[in-house]
């Protein structure tokens, strides 16, 4: 009977260790499963990392190229200005020039007019100085 009885402990012993196994069996796989799907979040960062590192770097190039070309555009505003100044300059100055060119033809036409009328009082003269040279 107490052999029975031993076997009996034992066998029930043997169940419970067996129910224990499975329930860590279950446990562990649960644990695997997590592990695998942390282990595959972590690839899943990892490479979300990588592009964002990516992405910085491309966006520092641009960054880099835009402050370029704010420069380079910067540069050929002030020049455009300095030529815009030296127009204005040279307008004026052509400006200048024409009036000048104006007075210029004004005095001439004057002059001409000025040299008719003598030529004209010239030959009045002459033709006095005949007349009274016949009388």
């Amino acid at each position: 009977h107490e052999a029975v009885e031993g076997r009996y402990n034992l066998g029930e012993e043997v169940r419970v260790l067996g129910d224990k196994l499975a329930t860590a069996e279950s446990v562990r796989d649960t644990w695997m499963t997590s592990a695998e799907s942390s282990y595959d979040e972590v690839v899943r960062l990892g490479k979300l990392s990588e592009k964002y590192s990516v992405g910085v770097d491309m966006a520092s190039e641009v960054n880099d190229r835009l402050e370029a070309e704010r420069a380079e555009n910067q540069m050929l505003s002030s020049a455009i200005s300095e030529l815009y100044g030296k127009l204005e300059m040279a307008t004026l100055q052509c400006d200048e020039s024409d009036q000048r060119r104006q007075a210029a033809e004004q005095q001439l036409l004057n002059q001409a007019a000025t040299v008719t009328d003598i030529d004209s009082a010239n030959a009045d003269l002459q033709s006095r100085i005949q007349a009274l040279s016949q009388e």
